[in-house]
């Protein structure tokens, strides 16, 4: 699930939707319809804010005007019930000042066939979250 936080875009909701024309869908951004000239981050490398420090002026040499990237659901929530939002605030803030849109790509429980990205007190709880078999 991808999520695309418009990091100049005002409280107002209307900011930041989808508009239908004809056949085509466009992502409407401040009232103007957004290309995302996007950089991919690796899966672990927005898991530090001082791990990013120097990749932010990269990012914007870049001439991109967004950036992809990844969060796991082990980052949010490390023990039931308590979440943590510092990361994803933490980027959030980074991204607007240099001046770039972000795009967050959530894992939830299951990532390329493994279940990196739950929680350890999920993974450890056998009769909540039971196992199925995958065959590829």
């Amino acid at each position: 699930m991808a999520c695309f936080i418009s990091t100049h875009a005002q409280a107002d909701p209307g900011t930041l939707h989808l508009s239908k024309q004809d056949t085509a869908t466009q992502l409407i951004v401040d009232g103007k319809p957004f290309l995302a000239l996007s950089g991919e981050l690796g899966n672990n490398t927005a898991t530090s804010l001082e791990y990013m420090e120097p990749i932010w002026p990269r990012l914007g040499a870049g001439n991109l005007n967004s950036v992809l990237a990844a969060v796991s659901w082990a980052q949010i929530e490390p023990q039931e019930g308590k979440f943590d939002f510092a990361l994803v605030d933490g980027l959030i803030e980074r991204a607007r000042a240099n001046n770039l849109h972000l795009i967050f790509l959530c894992f939830g429980s299951w990532k390329n066939r493994f279940s990196s990205c739950a929680s350890i007190w999920v993974k450890k709880d056998f009769t909540r979250a039971e196992r199925t078999a995958h065959q590829v």
